[in-house]
Order: structure tokens, then sequence, then C-alpha cells
């Protein structure tokens, strides 16, 4: 049963009302024009565009086919609700069909959505995109297509988020493409807009970073910043995602290709956040500062049933800084010593696509990834120049990388790619991008 928010219960819920009035008048208005049941969707938008699309390329299973966990991570965030939620990947069902179905029209692949919708009545939507690209409003973006459809039925309660929807949340209001807009980490503010859009009793802490149009003025709510506590697994979810379907249809990058094209693969994270804060990259804008460490037992629980009962044998890592300060570098020795001891009763395979800081490497570790299966990773190097490696605040020097080079030397059976970006900011000058290519 749908209740009002106004219904007051306590006077925490009094003040977290207060605190966000014009959050709470809006979803009283969205509750009025749209019927609210206990249906959601999380949609994932595709993975490529289509002015570089590639049939060949899709049929060879050689596009990206990424698991949509950070979806899984929202749907188990919401457990306990009384609610039916969905996960719908646009991006592993497009694939799937252009590669088993000869007669479809990849042209109109917002079919396989408006499918989904004939069949089932979901109140409210959530799309995100993990990728991210320059132009996210040109007519072919597929995020911003999925949002324009959904705004013509204008049926849906619609939600965005991701990295995509938190750098473009003014635009994505002021087009009016949604309702909402979820920017950062998602597990806390999805829960605090389903309490007022659900009116429930017991409301989530208030925090800012939901955004919402009102009145013609884009409002934000209020609150202190949100840290999600990391606990638990992803397993129950794994229930909403044919995770067997994906290495049938593309891979995550070229080490699962190298690790098997036929392997059932997913992805799972140990650590989020970065410990690093690179002048060009937006994780620590995203994620807050510092690192937080799943348990490692939760995690283990995780991947022992991906391999046993869904017959998973290449993982990748997620994560942005899988090896970390030494403290928590700990965890990830543990999940390594026992993913050997997995390695040699299932034969599994990893790698870390995100890449590794190299100033956490050594000997004895590299050993243990080895020996746990990883088949590869990269490191982040950026740049050749040690100016220019200062004002991107890299944390790593030309040297350490030298000797972290010189060391990977013994372990041939990793495939270890460097990470180089040339042309920082538009200031970076001819001669620092070739002591860049000098150095790599």
């Amino acid at each position: 049963m749908i209740r009002s928010v106004f219904q007051p219960d306590s006077s925490l819920k009094e003040q977290i009302i207060t605190d966000n009035t014009k959050l709470a008048e809006y979803t009283v208005e969205l509750r009025k024009k749209y019927s609210l049941n206990n249906k959601v969707l999380f949609i994932q938008s595709l993975q490529f565009l289509f002015e570089s699309i590639n049939i060949d390329v899709i049929k060879n299973r050689g596009y990206y086919a990424y698991p949509p966990t950070g979806l899984q991570c929202l749907a188990k965030a919401l457990s306990g609700r009384g609610i039916e939620i969905d996960v719908l990947d646009l991006n592993c069902q497009f694939l799937k069909r252009v590669i088993n179905d000869e007669t479809f029209n990849y042209l109109n692949w917002l079919d396989i959505l408006d499918e989904y919708l004939k069949k089932n009545r979901p109140s409210i939507i959530g799309v995100t995109s993990i990728s991210v690209y320059s132009d996210v409003f040109s007519p072919s973006f597929p995020l911003t297509s999925i949002l324009r459809y959904l705004h013509d039925r204008d049926e849906h309660i619609v939600i965005a988020g991701g990295p995509i929807a938190t750098n473009e949340y003014e635009n994505y209001l002021e087009k009016d493409l949604c309702h909402f807009v979820v920017t950062g980490e998602g597990e806390n503010k999805i829960n605090l807009l389903f309490d007022f859009l659900f009116g429930c009793d017991n409301m989530h802490t208030t925090t800012p970073g939901i955004y919402f149009k009102y009145n013609g003025k884009i409002e934000e709510t209020h609150g202190e910043r949100d840290v999600v506590t990391l606990k638990g697994n992803l397993i129950e979810t794994y229930k909403l995602v044919p995770i067997e379907d994906y290495s049938n249809v593309g891979c995550l990058n070229p080490f699962s290709r190298m690790a098997g094209q036929d392997r059932r693969f997913t992805g799972i994270q140990l650590n989020r956040g970065c410990r690093a804060n690179c002048k060009f990259c937006d994780v620590t804008k995203f994620m807050g500062k510092g690192l937080r460490q799943y348990p490692v037992q939760d995690l283990l629980d995780e991947i022992w049933y991906l391999v046993e009962k869904r017959g998973i044998r290449h993982f990748e890592i997620l994560d942005d800084d899988f090896l970390g300060t030494p403290s928590f570098k700990e965890g990830a020795v543990k999940l390594l010593k026992e993913m050997c001891r997995i390695k040699k009763q299932y034969d599994i395979t990893w790698s870390a696509g995100n890449g590794l800081i190299a100033a956490s490497l050594d000997e004895e570790l590299l050993t243990l990834m080895r020996d746990s299966g990883c088949v590869g990773f990269r490191i982040g190097i950026e740049s050749g120049n040690t100016e220019m490696q200062k004002k991107i605040r890299k944390p790593a020097s030309l040297p350490l990388l030298i000797r972290a080079g010189q060391m990977l030397q013994k372990f041939p059976k990793m495939f270890v790619a460097g990470n180089y970006i040339i042309g920082f900011f538009g200031t970076e000058t001819f001669g620092q991008m070739l002591d860049t290519f000098r150095f790599s």
C-alpha cells in the first residue's frame, strides 16, 4: 500500500521531510500523475556508439558486455522493501539479438525495451550507462535515446544515475529527460528517494546528491554527504542477471578473450575509491575520498557461488585501486590466497583492466597474483614527463615505474599494459608528448 509522506510517524521523519520540503511536495505531485505499483525496472544502456558499429565484430563477440554490477548493488540496497525489482541489460540483449536473429534491425534497438514494457508495467524506471562519451546529447547516444523514449511515453517516474548522469545532471533536468538524477554512489540516495516516493515510516538519513526540477528550478536534497557502508555480497541479485549469456555475446576486454572466449565471466569488487587523487580522474569525485573495502569473506562467498552454481571461470577486478594502502593490501592478499585454492579446483582466471598502482607491486605479490590465475592487468603511467607527472598528481615516479617494469620481466605469463594519455588539459607541449613516447 502506498502511503503519504506527510503522515507523521516520528519527530525524525518530520525533520527529514522539513529538511526536504520541495522533494516531499514534488513526490506527492508525481504520485498523483503516475500510478505507483511495486514494480521497479533498472536499465543498463548500450556500451558503444552507433557511429562505429561493426556487425562482424559483434558476431565475433568482440564488443563489451559488462554485467550490470552497479544496478545489482542498487537492487541489493533496496531489498526488504517488498518491491519487485527487475534488471534489463539492453547492451547484452542487443548483442544477443544481433548474433542470433538475422531479422533483427539493429537501428530499432529500442524495440527491445518496448517489448519489455508491454509485458511488464513498472512504475519506476532507473537508467544508467557505464560508458563515458563526450557528446552525451548526440541523437545516437544510447542513454539519451532511452531517456527521450521514456519521456515521450510519459508513463513512468524516471531516475538517471551513474557517472554520465552525475556529470550532466543539470542538462538532463533542464531538458526534462528524467524526473530525478542520483549522483555519485547510489545505494543510500536511492533508499532516501524511495522513502519519499512510497511514504515509508522509517526514513533513511537525508543526504545531498539527489537532483530534481521543481517549479522550473533545479533543486538538491539536503544533509551530510553519505558514505556507503560496504558489506554483504551480490549473490541474491544474480537471480536478476542471466550471467551465463554474457560470454556468448561479448567480452570484458582483451584480457577476458585471452583467458578464453568461451569462459563465462563477470566482475567483482573488493575496494571502492582510490588512495590517489589524479587531476584527470573523477573516481574521488564520484566515490568520495579514500578507500573502503568489503569484508573479504563476503566477496569470497560470492566468488564460490559464481564458480560452483553459475559456472563462472574468469573474473574482472572492477576496483580502481585493488591493492590499496598497506592495511587494504592485506585484504587483497587474503583474497588472492583463497583464489589460489579455487584455481587449483576450478582453473579460474582473473584480470584487472582498470589498472594497478605500480608502487604496490613487489615480487611476492606478483607471485601470488600469477598463482591465483591473473592473466593480465594494466598500470596507469599516463606520462613519461616528470613535470607532467607532478602536474597531474600521479602517485608514481618514472624511476619507480622503470623498476616495476624490470621486475615484471620475471613474470612473462601475465600480460601487462601501460596506460598513457597524450595532450593533457590542452597545455602539454609536443616535447612532453615525445618524453612519453620515449619512456614507453
